[in-house]
C-alpha cells in the first residue's frame, strides 16, 4: 500500500522530446575510468546493505542517542521521564505497513501517524534524583511507546503503546512501574497523536476506532472507473507534490483513516463515555470541569488538487452530547495555492498580536517562550538539508484588529478566555489607533467567555489602554498576569480577579516587541491603578551589571491549560538570563529565578546560574520552589543535569554522560572571505583533521542562496557565514550527525563548505544562477588554494536536496571537480514549472533560466563521476524519485561514469541506520577512486 497507484515512471522525461533540439552543446569525452577501478566498482555494485570502516561507522553511529537528559520533570518535582530510542531506526521500522495520501503518511492496519511509530521509544525509565533510584517502566511485550503524559499530581504516567496492528493507552504507577492497559478499543492516532488528562487524574480524553474498532478497512478492488481530470475554471498554479489524492478508493481510505469517536476513558474501569458521533477529528481538547469540548474536523470535499493542509476545517466548541454550540472558525477546501511573498532585501515584520512572551517555557515544564526582540535584525531563516527544498514563503493571514486571539480555556473550568480590542466607535472617522487622536483608541481586553458561548456571553475580565501580548491565569483562577507594552518595554502585571481594579506590577523592562500597527492598541503610559512600582525602574537583573533577555514567569502544565506557579505566600517566580557587562570571550548569559511577592512586590533572587558553561533551566520541584533543574553544557563538553538546593545553594550533578566523539572537537576549523571576480565576497568555512598536512583532497559541500546584493547578503549571512544562523544557541553542545560530512576528514579529506550567493534584482536573482555558481566555487578554490589547504587537482562538489540539484549543475557548467554527490534532487526543472526554491516565476515566464538551471537538459556536459542517492518515498515538493532515474538513465547511455542508489522506505534525507551505514560505505568508495586515488599526470 505504499505510495500511489498512477504515478509512472515515464513522466520523468516530460519536456525532453521538445527540447531536445535546444541541445546541440559539444559532448565532452566521458570521463576515464582510474587504474584499478573495476575491482573498486564492484562492492559498488553490491545489491544489500553494506558497512562502511569501522571508525568512520563509529562516528555514524555515536550519536546524542545516548545522553540522558533529565529535562521530561514530573508535576509533583519528585522523577523524572526518561524516554530509550534508538535515534536511528532500524529498516524493519520504516518498512511498516504505509499508505501516503493527500501529502500525509499514515499506518493503515494501525491506524496512526507513520512518524509516531518510526520515532517511537523502546522504553521509559523514571528517574528519582533525591534517592538516585531509577525504577523501569513495565511496557506491555511488543509494544513501542509514543506521547507519554503525566498525570495532573504526578502519581501516573500515561503513554501510546504502539502495536504492530492497533494503538492502546496504557497507564503506569510512577512509584513501581507497573502498568497496564486501560483502552479496549484502540485508539485512533493519524492526526490526533496525543492524549489530555482530567484535572484530577481520573480520566482520559482521546480519540477511539468508531463502532469499537470494528469497522472494516476499505480494500481496493478492480478499477471500475478511468482517471480523470477536467481542467478548473481560472488560473490555478500549483507546486509539484508528489501524494495528492488520485482515485475515489484514496478518497475513501483516508476518510476511514481519519474517522474517530472522541471519548472520556476512565483510567481505572476503562469505561468509555462518547462525546457526540464520529468525525474527522483533526484535534481536541476539553475544558477542565469536562462539559465542553473544543473540537476541530476536517470538512469534505476531499480534492485530487490540493495537499491535506488545504483541506476544510471547521472547529467548534461541543457539549457532552456532541452538540456544536458555537462554530469558532469555519474554512473551506482552498484548491488554489497562496502566492507566495518573496522580499528577499526585506526584514520580516513582527507578527501583530505575537504569542507568548509571558511564560517562561523550561523543557518538561510547559509554557512558551518569550517572543524574540524584532528590534534586531531577522536574518534570512537557515536552511536545513532536511527540510523541504521547495516549502514556500507563504503570505501571511491578514490581521483582523476585531479577532479573538489566545482562545483558551480557563484553567477555574469556568468557560474560556481571549484577548480582543474594544469595539470600533461606529462614528469613527479617524485612525482609531492614532496617538493624535486619543479619545478615539480602542483598548485592549482580557475577555471571559461562559457557556453556552453566544455572543452576549462575553465579559470583559479585564482592559488596558496598552498593547496585551499575552495572559495567563493561576491554577485556582484567581490571579490573571499579562504581558502588555508600556512605553515600548513590557510589564508583566498581575491583576486579582476578585477586584480587577486591583493590579500589581511583578517586573518591567525590555523593548520586546515593535511598534504597533493600524488597528493596534499603541503603547501608552499605565494607567492602571497599580500599587506597586519597580523601585528602581531598571531591568531585572541589570542592577547587577547585566542585561536581561527571555524574562518570564514560570509556569506548568494544567489539562489543556498553562498555569502561571504560584507559591502558597503568594509568590511568583521570574526566570531569565543576564550577562555580565564586559564579560570577555567564553562567558555565557547566566540563568537566574528571582521570587517575587505578588502584593508586597519583594524580590530575592532564589538561583544563579553559572557563566563559565552554558547551563539552562529545565525545571522546579513544585510552586514553593526548593529545587532547581538545569543542563550544563558546551559546544564541546556534552550536556550534564544537575540539581541545585535552594537553601543552600549546593549544586549536585545527575548525570554521568560521557564524550563520544572526541574527534569532532578536535577539527581544525576555519573560516574566511573569499572575492568573486565581481566583487561579491562570501564566507567559507573548511573543517579538517588537525593531524592533517599539506594539501588535501576536499568535497565542496554547497546549498546555494539568493540575496540582492552585498548588503542583503552580508545582513542575512552575518559573520561566519555556513554552520551558522539564527536559532542556534552560542555554548550549546555540538556533534556530529550521522550525515555530517565533517566525518569525511576521518578518511583524508578537506571539507569546504562556502556560501553561494546567487546575487540579483528581487524577483530575477536566478537569472544570474549559473555564471554565480561558477564564479563562486572559483574563488573559493581559488582561496583555499592559496591558502594551501585543498590539492585543486582532486576535488569533489556534494549536496542534497536543493545542493543535489546544484551539485549536477556545477559538474555541468564547470571543470572543477572529479566527481560529485547528490540526494535527493531536481535535476529537470521544467517538472517544477509553476515555481521552486525562491524561484516564484513560472516557467514559461522565465523559460531560459528553467532550461539554463536543468541538469539534465545539460548531462551530455557532465564532468567527473556522479553518485546519486535518492529515498524511494521521497514526498518533498518538487523532488520527485523520477529526477535521479532520469539523470542515471542519461548518464549511463553517455557513457558517463554514474551511480544511483534508491533508499527503500525513506523519505527526503535518510533516516535507517542500514541506509546511512551503506550510503557511507558507498560514499567513501566513490571519493576514494574518483577523487583521492586519481593520479594526475
Amino acid at each position: 500500500m505504499r505510495g500511489n497507484r498512477f504515478l509512472r515512471r515515464s513522466a520523468a522525461c516530460v519536456g525532453l522530446v521538445a527540447l531536445a533540439g535546444l541541445l546541440r552543446a559539444a559532448e565532452p569525452a566521458p570521463a576515464p575510468r582510474p587504474a584499478g577501478a573495476a575491482a573498486t566498482l564492484a562492492p559498488l555494485g553490491r545489491e544489500t546493505y553494506l558497512l562502511p570502516p569501522k571508525e568512520i561507522a563509529d562516528a555514524v553511529l555515536a550519536s546524542r542517542g545516548d545522553i540522558v537528559a533529565l529535562t521530561n520533570l514530573s508535576p509533583d518535582g519528585r522523577k523524572f521521564l526518561i524516554a530509550k530510542r534508538d535515534p536511528l531506526p532500524p529498516v524493519e521500522r520504516l518498512g511498516a505497513p504505509c499508505v501516503h495520501l493527500a501529502e500525509m503518511a499514515f499506518d493503515p492496519v494501525a491506524c496512526r501517524s507513520r512518524e509516531l511509530w518510526v520515532g517511537s521509544a523502546e522504553a521509559l525509565d523514571l528517574f528519582f534524583p533525591a534517592e538516585r533510584r531509577t525504577v523501569p517502566v513495565r511496557v506491555p511485550s511488543g509494544a513501542r511507546i509514543a506521547s507519554p503524559a503525566w498525570s495532573p499530581d504526578g502519581s501516573k504516567l500515561a503513554f501510546f503503546a504502539l502495536f504492530p496492528d492497533a494503538t492502546h493507552i496504557c497507564v503506569a504507577d510512577t512509584e513501581t512501574g507497573a502498568c497496564r492497559k486501560v483502552t479496549q478499543t484502540p485508539v485512533l492516532a493519524t492526526l490526533v497523536t496525543a492524549f489530555q488528562w482530567s484535572p484530577d487524574g481520573k480520566r482520559i480524553h482521546t480519540v477511539l476506532l468508531p463502532d469499537g474498532g470494528k469497522r472494516p478497512v476499505p480494500k481496493p478492488g478492480i478499477a471500475t472507473e478511468p482517471k480523470v481530470r477536467i481542467a478548473r475554471d481560472g488560473k490555478d498554479p500549483s507546486r509539484t507534490y508528489r501524494y495528492l489524492l488520485e482515485s475515489p478508493y484514496q478518497m475513501q481510505l483516508l476518510e476511514h483513516l481519519l474517522t474517530g469517536q472522541v471519548a472520556i476513558v476512565g483510567v481505572e474501569d476503562g469505561a468509555v463515555t462518547p462525546i457526540g458521533e464520529p468525525a474527522m477529528v483533526r484535534s481536541v481538547s476539553a475544558s477542565p470541569n469536562e462539559k465542553q469540548f473544543r473540537v476541530a474536523i476536517v470538512k469534505k470535499p476531499f480534492s485530487y488538487y490540493a495537499p491535506f493542509q488545504r483541506f476544510g476545517t471547521q472547529e467548534s466548541i461541543w457539549d457532552k452530547s456532541g452538540k456544536a454550540l458555537v462554530t469558532l472558525s469555519d474554512r473551506n477546501l482552498r484548491e488554489t495555492e497562496t502566492p507566495p511573498v518573496v522580499t528577499p532585501a526585506t526584514t520580516p515584520t513582527q507578527p501583530p498580536f505575537p504569542k507568548g512572551g509571558l511564560t517562561k517555557g523550561a523543557r518538561g515544564t510547559g509554557g512558551t517562550q518569550p517572543v524574540p526582540d524584532p528590534t534586531q535584525p531577522a536574518p534570512t531563516p537557515p536552511v536545513n538539508p532536511m527540510n523541504p527544498d521547495d516549502a514556500p514563503t507563504v503570505a501571511p493571514e491578514p490581521f483582523d484588529p476585531d479577532a479573538k486571539r489566545d482562545l483558551s480555556w480557563r484553567p477555574d473550568g469556568k468557560g474560556m478566555s481571549f484577548l480582543q480590542l474594544e469595539p470600533a466607535a461606529k462614528d469613527a472617522k479617524k485612525d482609531d489607533t492614532k496617538k493624535d487622536d486619543a479619545k478615539a483608541v480602542r483598548k485592549d481586553r482580557v475577555m471571559q467567555w461562559l457557556p453556552p458561548f453566544g455572543k452576549d456571553d462575553a465579559k470583559v475580565v479585564y482592559e488596558s489602554p496598552n498593547r496585551i501580548v499575552g495572559a495567563q491565569y493561576s491554577a485556582d483562577g484567581y490571579w490573571l498576569f499579562i504581558s502588555q507594552i508600556v512605553d515600548a518595554q513590557r510589564q508583566i502585571t498581575a491583576i486579582d480577579l476578585a477586584n480587577p481594579k486591583t493590579t500589581y506590577v511583578i517586573s518591567r523592562g525590555g523593548s520586546d516587541f515593535a511598534t504597533p500597527k493600524k488597528d493596534e492598541p499603541p503603547a501608552k503610559k499605565d494607567g492602571g491603578d497599580s500599587d506597586n512600582e519597580d523601585a528602581d525602574d531598571e531591568q531585572p537583573g541589570a542592577g547587577r551589571g547585566g542585561a536581561t533577555a527571555g524574562l518570564g514567569l514560570l509556569a506548568r502544565p494544567l489539562g489543556a491549560a498553562n498555569v502561571v506557579r504560584v507559591s502558597n505566600t503568594g509568590t511568583v517566580y521570574l526566570s531569565g538570563t543576564e550577562r555580565a557587562r564586559g564579560a570577555g570571550e567564553g562567558a555565557f548569559p547566566k540563568p537566574y529565578i528571582d521570587a517575587v511577592n505578588i502584593k508586597t512586590g519583594k524580590k530575592a533572587r532564589v538561583f544563579e546560574g553559572k557563566a563559565d558553561v552554558l547551563e539552562t533551566v529545565d525545571g522546579v520541584d513544585g510552586d514553593d520552589v526548593k529545587y532547581v533543574f538545569t543542563t550544563r553544557q558546551k559546544s564541546n563538553v556534552v550536556p550534564n543535569s544537575y540539581v541545585t538546593d535552594v537553601a543552600t545553594g549546593k549544586t549536585t550533578k545527575l548525570t554521568d554522560n560521557v564524550e563520544k566523539s572526541a574527534w569532532f572537537h578536535e577539527l581544525k576549523t576555519e573560516r574566511f572571505r573569499a572575492t568573486r571576480a565581481d566583487g561579491i565576497k562570501f564566507w567559507v568555512k573548511v573543517t579538517r583533521s588537525p593531524k592533517a598536512e599539506g594539501k588535501l583532497p576536499a568535497l565542496f559541500w554547497i546549498y546555494p542562496r539568493e540575496y540582492a546584493d552585498q548588503a542583503d547578503y552580508d545582513a542575512k549571512a552575518g559573520r561566519g557565514g555556513t554552520g551558522t544562523g539564527p536559532g542556534a544557541v552560542a555554548g550549546r553542545y555540538t556533534g556530529p550527525a550521522p550525515r555530517s560530512v565533517a566525518i569525511l576528514t576521518l578518511a583524508g579529506y578537506a571539507v569546504v563548505e562556502p556560501d553561494v550567493p546567487i546575487v540579483g534584482p528581487a524577483g530575477r536573482m536566478n537569472d544570474n544562477y549559473v555564471p554565480d555558481l561558477r564564479n563562486g566555487l572559483w574563488a573559493a578554490i581559488d582561496e583555499c588554494d592559496k591558502r594551501g589547504i585543498i590539492d585543486r587537482d582532486r576535488l569533489a562538489c556534494g549536496g542534497h536536496s536543493y545542493g543535489a540539484f546544484s551539485t549536477a549543475n556545477a559538474l555541468a557548467h564547470t571543470p572543477f571537480f572529479k566527481a560529485g554527490i547528490a540526494g535527493d534532487g531536481c535535476y529537470n526543472r521544467t517538472l517544477t514549472s509553476m515555481s521552486f526554491q525562491s524561484e516564484r516565476r513560472q516557467l514559461w515566464d522565465a523559460r531560459e533560466t528553467y532550461l539554463e538551471m536543468s541538469p539534465l537538459l545539460r548531462a551530455n556536459q557532465i564532468n567527473g563521476a556522479l553518485l546519486m542517492y535518492h529515498g524511494m518515498e521521497d514526498a518533498n515538493v518538487g523532488t520527485h524519485p523520477m529526477n535521479s532515474e532520469a539523470l542515471f538513465a542519461a548518464l549511463d547511455g553517455l557513457g558517463k561514469p554514474a551511480a544511483l542508489y534508491m533508499y527503500p522506505y525513506e523519505g527526503h534525507g535518510p533516516i535507517a541506520r542500514e541506509t546511512n551505514l551503506d550510503m557511507w560505505a558507498r560514499w567513501l568508495a566513490w571519493l576514494d577512486l574518483y577523487v583521492k586515488n586519481t593520479k594526475v599526470k
